[in-house]
């Protein structure tokens, strides 16, 4: 692994070599050779961590610039970094604690929040222009996430700023 430049050890076969031939009893050198191998372990996983990390950071990135596509599903996320949807859906909530269909439905409704804010668009309107199909999902999920329905959202941020 270290050859091919994936993973570095910083490991020094030389020093380990003469570690090795110091020992005297088989249980040090075994003891040794364990601890070894759960370096090995232990940068294999960290390695494996930072690259779903950045998997996870440029599919966010991803979907806060392609939101209004009605077709952004986790399939789609997952074709353009070329894995599979469901191991994109795996690293989604280990590393932000809700799956990608939340991740999608929470920028949906914050850029939601922004237009009704910002601008006089009817809810039909903003919802073709947030990607979002069912009319009566989005009332229920808006609701949820803001406590208000959006035309009540849309009235108080006109008098006070949320």
């Amino acid at each position: 692994m270290e050859k091919n430049g994936t993973i570095s050890f910083a490991l020094e076969f030389v020093s380990f070599d003469n570690k090795i031939k110091s020992l005297e009893t088989l249980e040090q050198i075994n003891l040794e050779f364990m601890n070894l191998m759960e370096t090995i372990v232990a940068k294999i996983v960290q390695n494996r961590d930072e690259k779903s990390e950045i998997v996870v950071s440029n599919a966010c990135r991803f979907i806060n610039t392609h939101y209004m596509d009605r077709s952004l599903t986790a399939n789609l996320v997952a074709d353009q970094f070329k894995i599979t949807p469901a191991y994109l859906g795996k690293m989604f909530p280990e590393h932000l604690s809700r799956s990608i269909a939340d991740y999608i439905s929470e920028v949906r409704l914050v850029k939601s929040s922004e237009l009704l804010k910002g601008t006089s668009l009817n809810i039909d309107e903003i919802l073709e222009k947030i990607g979002w199909e069912n009319k009566k999902h989005f009332f229920t999920l808006f609701k949820k996430r803001f406590a208000t329905t959006p035309t009540e959202y849309r009235l108080k941020s006109k008098t006070t700023e949320y």
